[in-house]
């Protein structure tokens, strides 16, 4: 037979006590809550003041990355082009899609480290008048109004790659 409370019926202490241990949780909860409320906010307007919002970076033209200038290497155009195949080819996160070696025009698809979104991503190698080619990038964001930075940091992923591959990039 189950027991049934009445508003005569006392409160046991066992039940006290589960009560007391139900609203210390609830509390201990809504603070835990209302600290990971804050740490949320304060990242994401850490995220808003670091990175500019932006989706579109192009070396030598997003004045938002000054550091992302266009690569000059001292090798034929068809060498770098090649190579920049071979890097993209090689990482992980980029895949290509076309490329031409008539117009020095590579196109792939970079995806984030999580693997959530993909970023489109061009590659155009133009021979420098001297022997050597400059490598121009462009890398953009299919979705969103800002890439928290993604866009440059997919550029400098591929110019390290080429660095390596090629050696460094001449001034």
């Amino acid at each position: 037979m189950a027991r049934f409370r009445s508003a005569t019926t006392p409160i046991l202490r066992r039940d006290r006590d589960r009560l007391a241990l139900l609203r210390k949780a609830g509390r201990w909860l809504l603070r835990a809550l209302a600290v990971v409320t804050v740490l949320l906010v304060v990242a994401a307007a850490t995220a808003m003041a670091t990175w500019p919002p932006i989706n579109d970076v192009t070396t030598g033209q997003t004045p938002e990355y000054p550091d992302l200038q266009p690569r000059a290497y001292n090798f034929s155009r068809d060498r770098v082009f090649y190579a920049v195949l071979e890097c993209i080819e090689a990482d992980d996160r980029m895949t290509p899609v076309s490329s031409d070696l008539a117009t020095g025009v590579v196109q792939a698809e970079a995806q984030t480290l999580s693997r959530t979104f993909t970023d489109d991503l061009t590659v155009r190698v133009e021979p420098n008048g001297d022997g050597g080619a400059i490598v121009f990038v462009r890398s953009r964001s299919r979705v969103g109004r800002a890439d928290f930075g993604q866009n440059a940091r997919t550029i400098r992923r591929l110019f390290a790659a080429l660095d390596e591959r090629l050696g460094t990039a001449t001034p």
